[in-house]
């Protein structure tokens, strides 16, 4: 096992209320990640990003990069991999930036881990706050992973991105099936007037 300090530079989030441009004035326009663009199974929806508009150019770790994992600090504390379609988006204070330091985890599993049950009992156990329980960032540093080989991690994530694919195929038969039986009920409901 690991920590997670170890294996990552972690910081957090940007607060990006600070870097607003004045409305009616240029800036440089961004996409932020917002707490909706999080699904609940470890997945960014990049149709829930936001719109930004910045006094000055934003550069260096506020910047997601391909291979990085953002951790939502607040309840559910779900972990997410950045992939090539976030790249380049901003990450709100909201998150914390853990960043590849070696080769030691792929990414990926280590999102996988981050989301697990066993993860999740820490975070719970960890967080703190009267109205919005959040997880600290020196909790979150001091967290171990398990790290097995490169070939087990490998593994993982193939069965975790089938599992998703599942989810999403099974999720798109819901929807259809709800639109098949209003159909169903219209064309009733049409009959008997």
């Amino acid at each position: 096992m690991k920590r997670l300090n170890e294996l990552f530079t972690i910081s957090s989030g940007v607060v990006f209320k600070r870097l607003e441009a004045p409305p009616g004035t240029s800036g440089h326009e961004y996409k932020i990640i917002t707490l909706k663009s999080i699904n609940d199974l470890g997945y960014l929806e990049i149709e829930y990003f936001d719109e930004f508009k910045s006094k000055k150019e934003i550069i260096g770790k506020h910047i997601a990069q391909i291979g990085d994992i953002i951790v939502r600090l607040s309840y559910p504390y779900t972990a997410v991999n950045i992939d090539k379609e976030a790249q380049g988006a901003i990450i709100p204070s909201l998150f914390a930036i853990l960043r590849p330091k070696g080769k030691k985890v792929i990414s990926e599993y280590a999102s996988i881990f981050l989301n697990s049950d066993y993860m999740k009992k820490q975070y719970n156990r960890d967080a703190s706050g009267s109205a919005l329980q959040m997880i600290k960032m020196s909790a979150l540093k001091n967290y171990e992973v398990i790290t097995p080989t490169l070939e087990r991690q490998k593994s993982i994530i193939e069965i975790s991105k089938l599992s998703i694919k599942e989810l999403h195929l099974i999720e798109a038969l819901l929807e259809q099936k709800k639109l098949y039986h209003k159909g169903i009920f219209q064309e009733l409901i049409k009959l008997e007037g």
